[in-house]
């Protein structure tokens, strides 16, 4: 606790920035024992956390979850496989991660439920080679409702074997995923590393939390991870029911990991408000694409005369075939 020294006591306004790093406080207090107290104003310089409590920087994206746009081929090398997984594994010198093509490729890791505050990203190139396979690739960050907060080019040098991404907006960024997307050439990873923090829900904080309000919903399973671009809805269309049970207010949300063990890893893909009612095919564009392996309507309000949601029919569209490819089909007549 630092002392007002004799001296300094009649200047116009004192600082205090000698506090060591990653203090964690929640209140500042001033004690005077010998006069009065008076203070024109104090200032207090820091990141709130709210209800929640950091964690160490770490690497978030340790064995987390990761996905990519095709896996090659192991079946002339038996002890290698080439599976996204590998850039995750902590082991940069003994797997990497291949696709099977040389064009739009991607690579994905989800490493977080709530938005993480990320101080760098280190990407390695594949440790056996070659190691122009990053060039020209893009990395994205998007947060919890899925909107894109960075983006960086690679610049890579001929024979670098990692690349650093640092120079965020104000040190840092939030979000809780990292993509990376290659255009012109096989996308090959050693390992990806994100260094940040996670917060922490405190117990008795999270007891004060609302409760979450049990919307009705209806949600289809792709079975795979698929990148989708489009998605169809259609209401009743019956004589007399003509829109009977679609909401004038939707949300329709993506999951990459299995919802019904963890509810949180759902993400907003676009919500809708509609007119009172609605007799005519909604087509919702989803922009920009984006991976999911589930998809679900939920319906945040129904017209007054409605007591439950009713959909005819549901399609998704995935990248490229939105025209003419159905990934698939939900039927509801009920």
């Amino acid at each position: 606790s630092p002392r007002i020294k004799k001296e300094d006591a009649d200047q116009e306004h004192l600082v205090f920035d000698s506090i060591p790093d990653n203090t964690v406080g929640s209140y500042v207090r001033l004690v005077q024992n010998m006069n009065f107290l008076t203070l024109g104003e104090v200032k207090v310089y820091g990141i709130v956390h709210d209800i929640c409590v950091p964690k160490p920087m770490t690497n978030l994206a340790l064995n987390k979850p990761a996905y990519q746009s095709s896996t090659l081929s192991s079946d002339n090398d038996n002890d290698h496989n080439w599976e996204a997984s590998n850039a995750v594994s902590g082991k940069h010198k003994r797997k990497s991660t291949c696709t099977e093509t040389d064009r739009k490729n991607w690579w994905q890791v989800v490493f977080s439920k709530v938005d993480a505050t990320i101080h760098k990203i280190v990407l390695y190139n594949r440790y056996e080679g070659p190691y122009d396979r990053l060039k020209g690739a893009v990395v994205t960050i998007r947060n919890s409702n899925n909107k894109l907060v960075w983006e960086s080019e690679a610049i890579q040098e001929d024979d670098a074997k990692q690349l650093v991404f640092e120079d965020f907006p104000n040190d840092v960024v939030a979000g809780c995923n990292v993509r990376i997307m290659q255009s012109k050439n096989y996308l090959s990873l050693g390992e990806v590393e994100v260094y940040g923090t996670i917060p922490i829900l405190e117990e008795e904080d999270a007891k004060e939390l609302p409760k979450i309000i049990n919307y009705p919903w209806v949600g289809i399973d792709l079975e795979e991870p698929t990148i989708i671009t489009k998605i169809v809805l259609y209401p009743q269309n019956d004589h007399n029911h003509e829109g009977c049970g679609f909401p004038i207010h939707y949300t329709i949300e993506g999951a990459l990991q299995n919802p019904n063990s963890d509810t949180s890893s759902w993400f907003v893909l676009t919500e809708k408000k509609e007119e009172d009612t609605a007799d005519t095919p909604r087509i919702i564009e989803i922009k920009p694409p984006q991976l999911v392996r589930y998809v679900r309507v939920v319906g945040n309000q129904l017209r007054q005369q409605d007591d439950q949601m009713q959909l005819v029919e549901m399609q998704i569209f995935k990248e490229e075939e939105a025209d003419t490819t159905t990934v698939c089909e939900a039927t509801n007549e009920e």
